[in-house]
């Protein structure tokens, strides 16, 4: 089996990126343009072709749904692909043909308008516009029309839900006013009230880490990537950059060429 991570998705755990592939089928798959996305993980056997391919997906994201079309492209110049399944849709294969029949040029135009709302993903848009016929859905179709319902019943009540949500946290928020010392309130500002994570507020986190003498790495490794992340997002680029072909250029003017 092989996992994919397009671009446009964030991979949890990278640690199954650079395994060795020695099929030469698998090394072409082992190069999937970078462009496109990653391998996450692979377990394949010397040789082995893979039997399952799982594309990571996030809905109504038009980049990352292009970057899974453009995967799938990818893998059916590498393989002969047997059959690709789909969530949302019922357990079985699709029927595709009355989309098939509309006049290609118009049928791209309105699948690109599609993909661009949110309305299509990158599965369904490789099938509409592939030769093949190999599109079939995962869902147990009862226990999926139960769920919309359950949904749909939830969104009637909604009001009253959020009229006792919003009772519970005003009495929520008075306890915390009577029982909370300062450093409480000001971890669950720094953690739970701050929607952008800037520098001064990831120096205020790690300040307040190494205050409480809390490990992160040990005790809360999820948590510690999760800031290792934020840390690298807010780098500018343009700066980074420059001050990297700096110290190379610095680097190369020091340390003999065949180093």
């Amino acid at each position: 089996m092989v996992t994919v991570v397009p671009q446009g998705i964030t991979a949890t755990d990278i640690s199954g990126f650079f395994q060795s592939i020695k099929n030469e089928n698998l090394e072409i798959l082992g190069n999937i343009p970078k462009q496109y996305g990653k391998i996450h993980e692979m377990n394949l056997f010397d040789k082995e072709k893979p039997e399952f391919i799982l594309i990571y997906d996030i809905h109504c994201q038009p980049y990352a749904q292009n970057n899974i079309y453009s995967i799938i492209n990818y893998i059916d110049s590498c393989f002969d692909i047997d059959k690709i399944f789909i969530e949302g849709a019922s357990n079985g294969k699709i029927d595709i043909s009355s989309i098939k029949d509309i006049d290609i040029e118009i049928r791209k135009n309105i699948l690109n308008k599609m993909i661009s709302k949110g309305y299509l993903s990158g599965t369904e848009l490789y099938s509409y516009l592939s030769e093949e016929d190999n599109l079939y859905g995962i869902e147990d179709f009862t226990l999926y029309m139960q769920t919309v319902k359950e949904y749909a019943a939830v969104i009637n009540f909604q009001k009253e839900y959020l009229s006792f949500i919003n009772s519970s946290d005003k009495h929520l928020k008075k306890f915390k006013r009577k029982f909370y010392s300062a450093d409480m309130r000001f971890f669950e500002k720094l953690f739970f009230e701050n929607i952008q994570y800037d520098k001064k507020t990831i120096d205020s986190i790690n300040e307040f880490l190494a205050k409480h003498n809390v490990d992160l790495k040990t005790k809360y490794p999820n948590l510690d990537k999760y800031l290792k992340i934020k840390e690298y997002e807010l780098i500018d680029t343009k700066n980074y950059y420059k001050d990297l072909q700096t110290l190379i250029s610095a680097c190369k003017n020091k340390i003999p060429s065949n180093i």
